[in-house]
């Protein structure tokens, strides 16, 4: 095995506890040591920047990949490194896909999250999660009076688009046609939304992208994740590990498997494979 010489982790159900925001001591204990053998540490999440939990500034995280892959930040200069934002054209005929079908809508801008006033309004009748609830509670995003406004400026900056509380047939609606342009990378993270990226922004991209500024190699790379939007990241690294609580696709795609969050499954491989 290679010098590991960089650590990305997926956050929610892979890093972090099923809280969505804390991070066991064993696991906490595991990322020091690493920190102390020079390992450059990254987070790799469909999180937009403004919703990354402390415990990621805590942990000293050098490094986080957002939204997908669309954007990547240096945590310690507070500057952006890259971003693969989604075309003007190309993000008006996403909200002309979805815009009729009544989702839940955020979309994610350089680094804050929009959200249209009228559709923002419904979301703690509608969200299903509790965390979810929880979340949109604390203030986080911008609610603007008339996201057509957004694209009329030509959507500048868009970095995702997540969807929550879809219809049963948002499949054939909306996900299906757009897959079919070619234009766009979907997948989901938790069970409950779909997320929508320029066809050139995805973990493993992202991943390429940062260890090139690096200048390592990405067989130097270790990786962690749990949902389809982890695939591509996990194949991209040296070492790609699973959580025993990944969805079968994200299993049978992974070099490795290892326990699942609620288990430190990050510590115990990091323990027995790379710190040992």
């Amino acid at each position: 095995m290679q010098e590991i010489k960089l650590f990305l982790t997926d956050l929610d159900g892979t890093l972090l506890q099923d809280d969505h925001a804390t991070v066991s001591d064993r696991t906490r204990r595991a990322l020091s040591a690493l920190k102390r053998q020079g390992v450059c540490l990254c987070a790799c999440t469909g999180r937009v920047r403004c919703v990354l939990p402390p415990a990621v500034e805590e942990l000293g995280f050098d490094y986080a990949i957002t939204s997908n892959g669309a954007a990547c930040d240096d945590l310690r200069t507070g500057k952006r490194v890259f971003a693969a934002y989604m075309p003007a054209e190309r993000a008006r005929a996403a909200w002309e896909y979805l815009a009729p079908t009544g989702c839940l809508t955020e979309w994610y801008v350089q680094g804050d999250i929009l959200m249209d006033s009228a559709n923002h309004a419904e979301w703690p009748g509608r969200l299903k999660a509790p965390w979810h609830r929880k979340y949109l509670g604390a203030g986080n995003g911008i609610v603007v009076d008339n996201i057509h406004d957004f694209f009329r400026r030509g959507a500048p900056g868009l970095e995702k688009i997540s969807i929550f509380d879809c219809p049963a047939d948002i499949g054939s609606r909306a996900i299906e046609p757009m897959l079919a342009t070619g234009k766009y990378e979907i997948s989901t993270s938790l069970g409950i939304n779909f997320e929508i990226t320029d066809i050139s922004a995805n973990k493993g991209n992202a991943l390429e992208k940062l260890c090139a500024h690096l200048r390592i190699s990405p067989e130097q790379a270790i990786a962690f994740g749990d949902g389809s939007n982890d695939v591509t990241l996990l194949t991209a690294a040296g070492i790609g590990v699973a959580m025993d609580n990944a969805t079968p696709l994200v299993k049978r795609r992974a070099a490795a498997v290892t326990d699942a969050n609620m288990q430190d499954g990050v510590a115990r491989y990091l323990e027995t494979h790379v710190l040992a």
